[in-house]
């Protein structure tokens, strides 16, 4: 090792003739020491001063000569290895300055991946990063995490101990900012549950969003109306579901719920519930009634309309028309009065009886005896 030394004192003897011996103008020289051991515990007061140094020969140095500190005048510290700047000190900043250079400890490492991206990666291994709310032990904690293992990433709410119970979770956009979600498809909705994937929300067109339950389309959503798949789609009602609608065959629309009668009601105009105006269509056992019906400021007398289009019919196809439980209109065979009055004996009376008869046998009115 050598050591450059100056003494304080100056000798005014002259130098000796055996320059294989120290002379007086050695002492303030460079002198190199062999064989030293290190000091096990140095100590040094004042000021150590060592060179800055370079990258390739650090100011200060262990075994390798292109390992150590290297000093600038910025004020900047850099820590050298193998000839390679690896982390820079300068005022309040600590940079790692090797390009691929990782951070962190033995299974946990922090790497710049690319310019102004920051990876966290060890091999094949799965990482995590916790941020956490708070933390007393590792027993008691609130935080975020962002869980990875293959095939899947995990954004968690996780909490221990003295940690709250319930913790929301929430994406939050600036502004007018959304969140975005990729299109998905019927079998991989890309809004889905964790505990049945195929199951959830997919755009599968331009303004069309589709629900797809068990991998299979159930509705189709577009600007103006949706859609029902299946052959017996059913939209069910109330607390109890005793309100079904359901289509049984092509353009077939029901109103069903098992044993249960149901009831249709159209309103004319419902201000609250004690007044109203509407037409009823009730089913029970045996019975289909047309009613109309009011409460409160509903008109006291409402006429119900059968008005064929054009040249059109009502048809009653089978059965009777009865007012008040009297038969107006049905298959009724002609009585004994008819019969008797259409042979009166008087032509004029046989004949009209008689054109009446038949129109009204021909209306369905009566029958013929």
């Amino acid at each position: 090792m050598a050591v450059s030394i100056t003494h304080t004192k100056v000798s005014a003897i002259a130098d000796g003739g055996d320059d294989t011996l120290v002379r007086p103008s050695d002492w303030n020289a460079v002198h190199t020491f062999a064989d030293i051991a290190p000091l096990a515990s140095p100590t040094f007061t004042g000021v150590v001063s060592v060179p800055a140094g370079t990258t390739a020969a650090p100011g200060l140095i262990g075994p390798d000569a292109n390992t150590g500190i290297v000093f600038t005048t910025t004020p900047t510290i850099k820590f050298v290895r193998d000839g390679i700047d690896m982390v820079q000190i300068s005022g309040s900043e600590v940079q790692i300055v090797a390009a691929s250079a990782p951070f962190g400890w033995s299974d946990c490492w922090l790497y710049k991946i690319a310019a102004d991206t920051l990876g966290l990666r060890r091999g094949a291994n799965a990482q995590s990063l916790k941020v956490y709310t708070s933390y007393t032990d590792a027993s008691n904690y609130e935080r975020f995490a962002i869980n990875t293992a293959e095939g899947t990433i995990t954004l968690a709410a996780e909490t221990l101990g003295t940690g709250t119970d319930n913790i929301d979770l929430k994406l939050l956009p600036a502004g007018t900012g959304r969140v975005l979600f990729p299109d998905g498809a019927v079998a991989t909705p890309s809004i889905a549950f964790s505990s049945e994937t195929n199951t959830g929300f997919y755009r599968s067109a331009a303004s069309t969003v589709k629900l797809a339950i068990g991998g299979a389309i159930a509705f189709s959503f577009y600007p103006t109306y949706f859609d029902i798949l299946g052959e017996t789609a059913r939209i069910r009602m109330g607390d109890s579901l005793d309100l079904t609608l359901i289509r049984e065959d092509p353009h077939i629309l029901g109103l069903r719920e098992g044993a249960n009668s149901h009831t249709l009601r159209i309103y004319s105009f419902h201000t609250d519930a004690s007044n109203w105006e509407r037409l009823s269509i009730s089913a029970a056992a045996g019975v289909a009634t047309l009613a109309a019906e009011t409460l409160g400021s509903g008109a006291d007398n409402i006429d119900i309309t059968l008005t064929p289009c054009g040249t059109g019919n009502v048809n009653i196809t089978v059965g009777t028309l009865e007012v008040a439980g009297t038969q107006v209109v049905g298959a009724r065979v002609i009585d004994a009065r008819c019969d008797d009055a259409v042979n009166s004996g008087d032509a004029t009376t046989d004949g009209v009886i008689d054109a009446l008869r038949d129109a009204m046998i021909t209306h369905g009115l009566i029958a013929a005896a």
